[in-house]
């Protein structure tokens, strides 16, 4: 995100549409309009969104419009980032192979 922010953010609003149009009304709806707030909200926002512990951005990020921007790779290096030393010393099985949460199985 910090090296690309136009690519990033413009797969983003992308994925965000294919979900809106998917989920028109219900709760996920609602947090996918909150997603397009912070989208059109700037950088500065949309790193809030991704990285803040607050409730309401990790309830966010189970609706995620970032879903398939980052390789595996880069996707298993920042969650690295954020888990304290040692506990992500074994590398989880490829996230194609896990199940998904039923929004994000449009993607």
């Amino acid at each position: 995100m910090a090296l690309a922010p136009e690519e990033v953010l413009a797969k983003a609003a992308a994925n965000l549409r294919r979900l809106q149009d998917t989920h028109p009304s219900g709760m996920a709806a609602s947090w996918l309009a909150r997603w397009q707030e912070v989208l059109n909200s700037g950088l500065d926002t949309v790193f809030d969104a991704l990285t803040s512990r607050a409730p309401w951005a990790v309830e966010l990020r189970r609706n995620s419009p970032f879903a398939g921007v980052l390789a595996p790779e880069e996707r298993e290096t920042a969650l690295a980032s954020f888990a304290p030393t040692g506990e992500r010393s074994t590398r989880r099985e490829p996230a194609t192979t896990r199940p998904h949460p039923p929004l994000l199985t449009a993607l």
